[in-house]
Parts: C-alpha cells; sequence; structure tokens
C-alpha cells in the first residue's frame, strides 16, 4: 500500500512538471514548456483554453467585504469582467460599474397650497447619493430640510415656481431630473378689495325653500316670480319651483335669463351675419321658442346689460338682481374648490376643484352637486355660416355666461365663464378675458 502511494505522488508530481514552470522571476502555466516573460509574476499561455476568474452576480459582488484593489471577478449581471479600484468597480468592457440608477424628481405640481411641499424623489440606493437644488432660482428664496433625502420638505414664496433638480450619483457618474414646484397665491391679486353680493336667497321676497337633498352644495328655493317675461320681474322662466339656489351664501338664479331687454334697440334683428355688438338677442337656432325648457336666450353683451357699461349692472335681470362680476364668479369658484391660482388665469381652462362637474347636471358625467344646473345651450358668433348648425350658431355642447365685467384692455370685449360637455374638459370652467361683445352668450342673475 504504501508503494502505491509512493509511485501516484512521482507521476503526479511528473505531470504537475510539464505544466507548471516555476522560475526565480516568476510562475509559466502552459503545454510547451515555455518560460515566464520576464515582466510577469505569473504568465498563462494556451491557444485554446482561457482564463477563468471567480463568476458571481452583482449582488454577490456587493457583499465582498473590503475589496483588495486589482481584485478581478467576472459580473454575471453585467456579462464583464469587473475590476475594482479605490473608487469602485469598474467594467473591462468600457463601463464604470454600478453607474447611478436614473434620477426621478417626481410630478411637477401646479398652485401647491401653503409654501411647503414634501418632494417625491425616487431613493437613490446604497452606495449613491442624491442631491436636490434650484439651479435657478432668480432670486426667489427656499429653502430645503434635508438636500439629500428624496422625500425632503422644500420652502417656497406665494405665487412662485420654481424649478427643482434630483441628482444621483456616484464615483462613476450622475444622472438627473427636474420636477416644477408651483406655490399658489396667498391672495386672489386680480379681486382684492372687490365687492362680492353674497345675499342668501332667504332674504329674496316671496322665496320659500324647497331644498333638493341631491345637491348637498346648494340650497334650492321656490320663488313664483321667476315665471314673470317682465323686465324688472322675473326671469322668464317656465316654472318658479325651485327657481333659486344658494351656494356659498351666494343666491343665484337656477335659470337662464329669457328676458327681453327694456332698450327698443335691442330688438331681435332679422340680419344672422352681425360682426359688432348690436344689441342682438334670440334663441340659439333663430326659432321664436326655447329648445329646451330654461336654456333662455342668447344675449350680446350689450343686449344682456340692458345699455350699461358699469359692474354689477341689472341689465335683464329682475329689480334687486345684477349681471354677476367677474369676481363674483371667482368667489363662487372658490367656494366650490378651485385654487386661487386658476382662479385668476386668464383664457385657459381651470380643472382643480372639479368646479365644472358641479355646476353642470349634463352628461356624461355632470354631477349638479350645487343645484346650479348649467345647461349646454350653445352660443352665437359673429361671422361665418358653419354647414353642422345654424349659422353663427356653435355647437350645443358647451355654455358661456356674461360677467358685467369688461376687458379693461379692449372696451369691445368682456369676461366670461364657460362650460363644456366633452369628458376631458366638463370637470373645468373656462376663464376668458377677452371675448368679443358681439356673441351671443346666456346670462344667469345673482341676487344684490
Amino acid at each position: 500500500m504504501k508503494i502505491f502511494k509512493y509511485n501516484f505522488l512521482i507521476i503526479a508530481l511528473m505531470i504537475f512538471q510539464n505544466q507548471v514552470f516555476a522560475q526565480q522571476e516568476g510562475v509559466s502555466i502552459n503545454e510547451d514548456g515555455a518560460i515566464p516573460h520576464e515582466s510577469a509574476i505569473l504568465d498563462i499561455k494556451s491557444d485554446n483554453r482561457g482564463f477563468l476568474p471567480p463568476r458571481m452576480t452583482e449582488a454577490q459582488r456587493n457583499m465582498i467585504s473590503a475589496p483588495a484593489r486589482g481584485l478581478v471577478i467576472f459580473n454575471t449581471t453585467t456579462n464583464c469582467t469587473n475590476i475594482y479600484s479605490s473608487s469602485g468597480w469598474y467594467e473591462i468592457c468600457g463601463d464604470c460599474t454600478p453607474l447611478p440608477p436614473d434620477a426621478d424628481a417626481g410630478p411637477n405640481q401646479q398652485y401647491v397650497p401653503g409654501t411647503s411641499f414634501t418632494l417625491d424623489g425616487n431613493n437613490p440606493g446604497s452606495g449613491f447619493t442624491g442631491t436636490w437644488s434650484v439651479p435657478w432660482s432668480f432670486g426667489n428664496p427656499f429653502s430645503f430640510d434635508d438636500v439629500n433625502d428624496p422625500n425632503t420638505v422644500f420652502y417656497g414664496e406665494p405665487g412662485t415656481s420654481y424649478s427643482l433638480q434630483w441628482e444621483i450619483s456616484n464615483a462613476c457618474g450622475s444622472t438627473t431630473d427636474f420636477v416644477t414646484i408651483s406655490f399658489d397665491y396667498d391672495t386672489n391679486v386680480v379681486c382684492g378689495g372687490a365687492i362680492v353680493s353674497t345675499t342668501p336667497c332667504s332674504d329674496v321676497p316671496g322665496a320659500v325653500l324647497n331644498d333638493d337633498p341631491s345637491t348637498p352644495l346648494g340650497i334650492e328655493y321656490d320663488w313664483a316670480d321667476a315665471t314673470s317675461d317682465v323686465h324688472g320681474v322675473g326671469f322668464g322662466a317656465t316654472t318658479g319651483t325651485r327657481a333659486l339656489v344658494e351656494i356659498a351664501g351666494q343666491c343665484w338664479a337656477r335659470f337662464n335669463s329669457n328676458i327681453f331687454p327694456t332698450d327698443s334697440a335691442f330688438a331681435s334683428p332679422s340680419d344672422h351675419d352681425l360682426g359688432s355688438d348690436v344689441g342682438w338677442h334670440g334663441y340659439w337656432d333663430y326659432s321664436t321658442t326655447e329648445n329646451f325648457p330654461n336654456e333662455g336666450r342668447l344675449y350680446q353683451w350689450s343686449a344682456a346689460m340692458n345699455g350699461e357699461t358699469t359692474e354689477k349692472a341689472q341689465g335683464v335681470c329682475p329689480d334687486g338682481w345684477h349681471i354677476p362680476t367677474d369676481c363674483e364668479w371667482m368667489y363662487l369658484e372658490d367656494a366650490l374648490g378651485m385654487s386661487i391660482g386658476h382662479q385668476i388665469q386668464e383664457n385657459n381652462w381651470r380643472h382643480s376643484g372639479e368646479v365644472g362637474l358641479k355646476l353642470s347636471d349634463d352628461s356624461p358625467n355632470g354631477l349638479n352637486s350645487t343645484g346650479f344646473t348649467a345647461l349646454m345651450t350653445g352660443f352665437r358668433l359673429t361671422v361665418g355660416c358653419g354647414s353642422t348648425f345654424p349659422c353663427n350658431m356653435a355647437d350645443q355642447n358647451t355654455t358661456r355666461y356674461w360677467t358685467s365685467t369688461e376687458n379693461p384692455s379692449n372696451s369691445n370685449q368682456a369676461v366670461r365663464r364657460g362650460l363644456h360637455q366633452g369628458t376631458t374638459l366638463q370637470d373645468a370652467v373656462y376663464r376668458r378675458v377677452g371675448e368679443t361683445k358681439g356673441h351671443g352668450l346666456s346670462v344667469r342673475c345673482l341676487k344684490d
């Protein structure tokens, strides 16, 4: 048995001697007996086999404790040879590793109430550093609780927009993403000092409470005078039942006005192609009656105002009522949840608070939770005849309401509101500052 073991050892040494040749200068591993190169401590030579370093995933590699500089592994996650240096792992295939993940600063935020917001950057992960900054502040004050926290609190100024950068970095590089944070105004800069009518419907003579429980944001009242078509008395409505609705302390007519102006110059002209405000008023398709109960008449601005030009003019409303101002509409919008920033936004659909849904009961999404019961009446243009609807009449998937506020920059224009039936716009209310007075729009009266 001892002889067998001795012979086996001799054979093994002979085989190893044919493959490994140790010299004082280095070690050579080959099959042809070549000595190691004088510059190498280890010289491996083969024409049909390769050198195989330890193979592991990136996660396993990252578990190596205190790797030495120059340590080599094959990364099975990236399929690249990795070498460690003092600054991190590097990939021989060309990329430093690990590269930082894509930065995500979170969604843009408009009209943020107050002056602070909790940010929503993505977590950079172990071995990476995340940093918030404001590259362009334009002198506006700001601060962070912790610039390295992806979910830190950011502080800014009311009515100011900031572009924030979220950067994730390590020795291999960095990635960045931007997010816009816009803080809302703390006051309505358009309506500061404006007088807004907030008379409850219970103060209207003859009004009788008849609340509809399905409209929790409004309180309805019966008012018999609403059916009168006499100027200064009623609205020309088809019914007095729930003809008034109180919303946030304001008493609104629940039906559109269907009253003739008293000025004889404002008789409905037969000319359908009017390019200016001549006091036209009439129904949507020039018919002699309403297309739908209580959708009312369409008025050019001078007819709606009955020849007056001052805010809160009585116009075609009953005595003790008036054409609401731009700021009185804003008061309503504010009470229904619209942000101040959206309230004062010009010439745009304003979605915050979903006020449009609360004012309209038209399908597909109208909630009419206020009882305002906005109807899609269409409106009248000034020129041009379409082929799909009567001459100069816009399709009845929208409605527009006059205010008694003129455009301060153009006396031929006034401010109006608009609602839409479409699924993407029905939650919004449009505020246009420069509506041509020659257009024919609806009128809703507000109690003085």
